[in-house]
């Protein structure tokens, strides 16, 4: 299956554009279609229930790095852009935690590449410190290993080149294992 990933009303969605190599029949072109159209009803009833600082966001603000100790180890070049290497270690004692997300990534620590030029983020590569439960005793995080990269592809463009996750988790009596990973090349810009 080949996907082009696309935007749907500022959502990113991977559309499905061919099957074995073939462009989609008229038949599988009207379910694509039918399976877009499920996925913007189904964002935008979720921007509608969305509650300031809820469980499915990560905010990125000074409140959550406070939570982490950072060093820089030194640069390395990645597609050609000087970046800075720097460590990520969870500090210890008490941690000011908003929601679930936010209490499992501070059990993270690995490295993240910065680009020396526009401070964004290339590179990330962290693992989870020790298990973590979230919701209580409902659920729990044995093992979660994330690793993604991103490439400049225009002036102060950047956009996805590398996911790869593995999680180990239990949600109530169910255990869930996932594996992914998911490579993104050949970008162009979109014709008007």
């Amino acid at each position: 299956e080949t996907f082009r990933v696309i935007l749907l009303e500022n959502y990113r969605y991977p559309r499905l554009v061919a099957k074995d190599g073939k462009p989609l029949v008229p038949d599988e072109q009207r379910k694509q279609a039918e399976r877009e159209k499920k996925f913007l009803d189904e964002q935008r009833r979720k921007a509608g229930d969305k509650k300031k600082d809820s469980d499915d966001g990560l905010k990125l603000d000074d409140q959550f790095l406070n939570n982490f100790k950072f060093d820089v180890l030194g640069r390395e070049a990645i597609n050609g852009r000087t970046s800075y290497i720097v460590s990520v270690l969870p500090r210890s004692g008490n941690l000011s935690i908003r929601n679930n997300m936010e209490k499992i990534f501070t059990h993270m620590q690995g490295k993240v590449w910065v680009d020396a030029q526009d401070y964004t983020l290339v590179r990330c590569d962290l693992h989870l410190t020790e298990p973590t439960s979230f919701y209580g005793f409902l659920g729990s995080i044995r093992q979660l290993d994330l690793l993604f990269e991103r490439r400049r592809v225009d002036e102060k463009v950047w956009l996805p080149e590398k996911l790869a996750y593995s999680v180990d988790a239990r949600k109530l009596f169910t255990s869930i294992r996932m594996r992914q990973h998911s490579e993104f090349s050949n970008f162009r810009k979109l014709g008007n």
